[in-house]
């Protein structure tokens, strides 16, 4: 009766363990679609303030372009704080709870994409809008 009893619970260990990766799969495929949509805007942001930066000429000889350009970069000024709020917040959850060193290097690899979209968006904030 024992080793029945122990059969049957590998059984369930078994399909537990494959339950638990079937959701970690899961949770790193959510993961990756949201960095893609979190990465795909910022691109678009940078995107978007290259190009008043690149017709400034245009759009400083016109009132009407000046305005629709001020109304633009105030619309690209918020997306940008708030693109770096996620980041800032992706960031903070990637690196709690790190206490050794080798925790920490593992973090800060995972955590480089984030660091240099942070940056992208500050540099887009500084040189084109600012």
């Amino acid at each position: 009766m024992a080793v029945a009893s122990k059969v049957v619970g590998q059984c369930y260990t078994t399909e537990i363990d494959n339950k638990l990766d079937s959701i970690s799969r899961s949770h790193d495929q959510i993961r990756n679609i949201q960095n893609t949509a979190l990465f795909s805007e910022i691109h678009s942001v940078i995107r978007e303030t290259s190009q008043i930066a690149k017709y400034n000429d245009e759009i400083m000889s016109s009132d009407d372009e000046r305005k629709i350009a001020r109304v633009q970069v105030s619309r690209l000024e918020e997306n940008v704080a708030k693109l770096l709020d996620q980041i800032d917040s992706l960031i903070l959850a990637e690196m709690s709870g790190v206490k050794k060193f080798e925790g920490y290097q593992q973090h800060t690899e995972e955590i480089l994409p984030l660091v240099s979209a942070q940056k992208a968006l500050l540099d887009t904030l500084q040189d084109r809008i600012g």
